[in-house]
């Protein structure tokens, strides 16, 4: 399996299957989701200790990502939130990204 692959459940919805666990999961920007894994999910993909202990849904963290990007005072500042985001959790910078585009467009 490579790192992830599409499937299909029970009930015909669409969902991925992960070929990584513990730390190759979280340093891999395009499938980590922060604080969004689940307590199930924890402990299936072994990231007990490896994020922070709290759960936090796509929507909260992205409100705490726009005031982080907000208290910047510069362009570059910003920029260089924007792409650490990125490269490390593609799920919310896109998410965050796509909530304010009009705003963020000119700095990405």
């Amino acid at each position: 399996m490579m790192d992830f692959e599409l499937d299909i459940d029970n009930e015909g919805r669409p969902y991925l299957k992960v070929g990584l666990s513990e730390y190759a999961l979280v340093n891999n920007p395009i499938l980590n989701k922060g604080m969004a894994f689940t307590h199930e999910e924890r402990i299936e993909l072994g990231l007990l200790g490896l994020i922070p202990p709290c759960e936090s849904s796509l929507k909260l963290q992205c409100e705490r990502s726009y005031q982080a990007f907000k208290s910047k005072h510069s362009d570059i500042e910003k920029y260089i939130y924007l792409r650490d985001l990125q490269n490390s959790n593609e799920t919310l910078f896109y998410s965050l990204l796509s909530s304010h585009l009009t705003e963020m467009m000119p700095i990405v």
